[in-house]
């Protein structure tokens, strides 16, 4: 299992996945949260806000990385099928669920590093691009709880992704349904049953992070919450890994 870990380590660290992935999610993060402190400043001069509550909203933006985490998680997999090496990787293994829980554990650890972007992106964003318009980033209990929620939230997506990319395996549809199932149909289901789309896994995510503009669960059961759909994944995963043929 430790040489298995490594191998996959190696493979994290010497492909372009994670650096493209992270410097993307960096870029989309700050650009977003450029945009949004200007908003942020019109509403505080205009007592429609808090400067506490604005400053929660600019660092809450690092959220976004959670997306990126996942991709990570499904394209360490997927590109393995994509190319064919799955089959070499498995055959050098013990069994087939030591590779399955090498790359959730190494994915884990990429979705660290995007937890660890986000939140720090948010924060020195944040401070610079309020700071330019004369408000002060708020560093109060909440800032820091939300920036524990973003590095929660992305390190525990990537193995989230990787289980989706063994039950999906083919690249492009496993990358496009879960884009679609984050970024349109989970949406869609927090705004017509926001009642029923607070337990899925993108409402158990938004707790995590300590999402205010939907009504979501305490951070606590959030993530508890997600750690289940993580179980349910997994058990699935391997399941079809074990059950269907590798090619």
């Amino acid at each position: 299992m430790r040489r298995q870990i490594r191998s996959e380590l190696l493979k994290a660290r010497s492909g372009w996945l994670l650096p493209a992935l992270l410097l993307t999610a960096i870029m989309l993060d700050a650009l977003s949260m450029l945009g949004t402190s200007s908003v942020v400043h019109d509403d505080i001069a205009a007592g429609r806000t808090t400067l506490a509550a604005g400053s929660h909203d600019v660092v809450r933006l690092g959220f976004a990385n959670l997306l990126f985490a996942a991709l990570f998680g499904v394209l360490m997999v997927t590109g393995e099928y994509r190319t064919g090496t799955i089959s070499r990787s498995l055959l050098l293994t013990r069994s087939r669920r030591d590779v399955l829980a090498a790359k959730a554990t190494v994915s884990l650890l990429g979705g660290l590093v995007f937890g660890l972007a986000g939140a720090a992106t948010g924060l020195l964003t944040g401070w610079i691009a309020m700071g330019a318009r004369g408000d002060d980033l708020v560093l109060d209990r909440e800032t820091w709880l939300i920036c524990l929620g973003l590095v929660l939230v992305s390190t525990l997506s990537a193995p989230w992704g990787t289980f989706l990319g063994w039950v999906i395996r083919q690249q492009v549809p496993a990358v496009i349904i879960t884009l679609i199932w984050t970024l349109v149909v989970e949406s869609a289901l927090n705004a017509w049953v926001p009642d029923f789309a607070r337990f899925l896994p993108g409402g158990a995510q938004a707790s995590i992070y300590r999402d205010t503009a939907t009504d979501v669960l305490a951070m606590p059961w959030g993530v508890a919450l997600f750690c289940g759909w993580l179980a349910v994944a997994g058990v699935a995963a391997e399941r079809l890994l074990h059950r269907r043929d590798v090619t």
